[in-house]
């Protein structure tokens, strides 16, 4: 269950722990040692904790000598039943790990001081215990491990390296087909819809379902995220427009055996927008208590504020868009609430690639000592070559020194952040998608060709590009809602 954890003791105690997502858990002592002495669990070092099917089923090894070293409860510890008795098959000797088979819970590898042994049914009065170690040796070993993926195994020996087996490998298997590729691109929020094609081997059991489930972003399933019931036949799922960049896998697994198949995908979020690594403290009259901006003596901006929440305040849609001219001059005036050490630097991202560059940067103070109320002022040029469209204006003051950084926190400052729309420049009309399809189908977009190296390509909403298997260059990538996905090793340069 969630949020649960078994804990053992080198004196044979075993604790169940529950509520360890809060300050302090709830442990309950689950072992029979000191309850029933004469037939309970051993003083004695426990070594593994084996969960089954359930918090219920457990199996616990000790690797003390001359103990019983193997004990199972199908019932959370209420009753325990040894494993190792006279006449089970197993020498005295420490057990070191336990793994249970988990398309097969009964059938059972345990680790111990000669090597590997196994059972075929844990459940049974008498599990008969038997070597196996073929191609290992008798030696001794610490851990085994199993890897979902394909059903291998591996065994840590004492000296002898890591050996690996498919003694659990089943026949039944969940081929995946992989349709995603390497790379997805993602830059909005709405889910996107997939298939998930996959292939069932074997033999599968009456009332066998399949579910298709999702990894966290760095590929493990510790809490994986259930996508729904999938078929063969119907097999698409939702992925959440909200992932997070990183590496993911993508798993089917069956019901009744308990099989896997895998493919795996990564995210990531170029056009991601601004940096939004902002937070400052602007409590001590570290403010920008005001923005002019100037076309001769019309105000297009002139917004009086006080400290902004988190040290940053976004008025790309609150205060009146400054409407500015390529090739124009235009004036610059700010107000700030302190007395004296704050800087401010302004930057007009004239190219959106969302970044604020040092080319793009209008107006620095030339030195930190400014009284407050004194308003400072400066002037910049819109340059001509600059396309057309919406672009936005960021104002920082910092206190103490002059700061070249548009982004990341300030221990004293504030951000600001304005839209300007320009005019009178270069017009780049782009190429815009019209349907989701491939990007080398000219009927994906408006111009009904392929974009190039020289092309502006913007990805409208609702619509999926798939690069699929192909190498291709543009100038530009602009996601307005739109998503790019990467198949089959396609590669896109920009």
């Amino acid at each position: 269950a969630a949020n649960t954890m078994f804990v053992a003791s080198r004196a044979g105690r075993i604790y169940k722990l529950t509520n360890t997502n809060l300050a302090t858990a709830t442990a309950l002592r689950i072992d029979k040692r000191d309850v029933m002495p004469t037939i309970g669990q051993p003083n004695g070092n426990v070594t593994c904790i084996e969960l089954g099917a359930n918090d219920n089923e457990l199996l616990v090894t000790y690797s003390s000598y001359g103990v019983k070293s193997i004990w199972y409860t199908a019932d959370g510890g209420t009753t325990w039943v040894s494993k190792d008795e006279a006449g089970y098959g197993l020498p005295d000797m420490p057990i070191r790990w336990a793994l249970m088979n988990p398309s097969n819970r009964k059938q059972v590898l345990i680790a111990t001081e000669v090597g590997v042994w196994s059972t075929a049914d844990i459940t049974a009065a008498n599990p008969q215990w038997t070597v196996t170690n073929n191609g290992l040796a008798n030696v001794r070993s610490d851990m085994i491990t199993y890897r979902e993926a394909d059903g291998m195994i591996a065994v840590a020996t004492h000296g002898r390296g890591v050996f690996i087996s498919d003694v659990f490998k089943s026949a039944n298997q969940i081929v995946v087909n992989n349709p995603i590729g390497q790379i997805v691109m993602r830059n909005n929020g709405n889910p996107i819809n997939i298939p998930l094609p996959f292939v069932p081997k074997g033999t599968f059991n009456a009332g066998n379902t399949f579910t298709a489930q999702l990894s966290d972003a760095n590929g493990q399933f510790n809490s994986p995220t259930n996508l729904g019931v999938i078929t063969p036949n119907s097999n698409t799922v939702a992925l959440s427009g909200a992932l997070p960049a990183g590496n993911y896998q993508l798993r089917v697994v069956s019901s009744s055996p308990v099989v896997y198949g895998y493919t795996d995908f990564s995210v990531r979020k170029p056009g991601l927008g601004y940096c939004s690594d902002l937070t400052s403290n602007c409590t001590f009259s570290d403010v920008i208590s005001n923005v002019t901006l100037k076309s001769g003596a019309t105000d297009l901006i002139n917004n009086t504020t006080a400290c902004s929440s988190g040290g940053y305040g976004n008025y790309t849609a609150t205060v009146a868009t400054a409407n500015i001219t390529a090739g124009s001059t235009y004036g610059l005036s700010f107000l700030t609430a302190n007395t004296e050490d704050d800087a401010i630097t302004v930057w007009i991202d004239f190219n959106r690639d969302s970044t604020f560059s040092a080319n793009e940067r209008i107006f620095m103070d030339p030195n930190t000592y400014v009284d407050g109320g004194v308003a400072r002022t400066g002037s910049f040029i819109v340059p001509t070559n600059t396309e057309n469209g919406d672009a936005r204006m960021r104002v920082r003051l910092n206190y103490g020194a002059v700061t070249t950084n548009p982004c990341g926190g300030l221990s004293y400052g504030e951000t600001e952040d304005y839209k300007v729309t320009i005019s009178g420049g270069v017009i780049n009309p782009g190429i815009k998608s019209v349907a989701t399809g491939d990007w080398d189908n000219t009927k994906t977009w408006n111009c009904n060709c392929v974009p190039t190296y020289t092309d502006d390509v913007t990805i409208d909403a609702g619509h999926t590009v798939f690069v699929n298997g192909i190498y291709s260059q543009i100038k530009k990538l602009i996601f307005a809602g739109g998503d790019v996905f990467f198949v089959n090793n396609g590669f896109l340069q920009y």
